[in-house]
């Protein structure tokens, strides 16, 4: 029997809004998230940098965050098989960015602020199809790994944008080391900021591959990862 593999390369804001019909799930049998604040450091700076050579809204560069690889369960979601660490530190920054836009009340928020808020949301949570009203319950990433309490603390971290600044886990401390990272940033260089917005949104790209069957999901991942010495993510954002 044959089997159907579908690659495309889309934007951040297109990978993640996809979650809308198909949302994406860490299944079961995933490490738990072990991303360190170097590595969201690394992803946060480089594509800052990006912005200021090359990127923003006068320029049709891009800049490629790596590959991910899913299939469509039964449940219609997708399963990610490889780039959760990639895919969760996504919506992590997009989160923070959002507490951050949001933060400033509605009537001294510049109309760039409102276009991202608009944005961010959909690439979040599921939101109504014709009033635009976001449903702040329905997260369009949901972790499912065995015996990890973080599934409960990203799903807290996503629906209301508070993470505790004593905890341990990577997830909270990946959160706020995010929002630290755009406040210094805005502060040093507020023109920059929404063209970085832009630049994340727009011009980060990441090549999903959906498989029709987890077992060719699985395969293609052996496949990516025993081809010569694999990448780390680190390396993959440098390149």
């Amino acid at each position: 029997m044959s089997t159907a593999i579908e690659v495309n390369k889309l934007s951040v804001e297109q990978l993640l809004g996809s979650g809308k019909q198909k949302p994406f799930v860490i299944p079961e049998y995933q490490r738990p998230y072990a991303w360190t604040g170097d590595q969201v450091e690394t992803l946060f700076e480089d594509l800052w940098e990006f912005t200021v050579t090359s990127g923003g809204t006068d320029s049709k560069d891009s800049y490629f965050l790596g590959s991910v690889v899913t299939y469509v369960n039964e449940e219609g979601e997708q399963e990610i098989i490889d780039g959760q660490q990639r895919i969760t530190s996504l919506f992590l920054l997009l989160r923070a960015i959002y507490t951050k836009l949001v933060s400033t009340s509605k009537s001294y928020r510049t109309e760039e602020a409102e276009n991202f808020i608009r944005k961010i949301e959909p690439a979040i949570w599921r939101t109504d199809k014709l009033k635009g009203t976001v449903d702040y319950d329905n997260i369009l990433l949901t972790s499912r790994v065995v015996s990890n309490e973080g599934n409960q603390i990203l799903r807290s971290i996503l629906k209301t944008g508070m993470a505790d600044e004593n905890a341990e886990d990577n997830y909270s401390k990946n959160y706020i080391h995010f929002q630290k990272l755009y406040e210094k940033h805005s502060a040093e260089n507020p023109l920059m900021v929404y063209q970085f917005l832009y630049a994340l949104l727009n011009q980060a790209i990441l090549l999903p591959i959906t498989a029709d069957t987890q077992d060719t999901a699985l395969t293609i991942f052996s496949t990516l990862n025993d081809r010569g010495l694999p990448l780390s993510d680190a390396d993959i954002f440098k390149a």
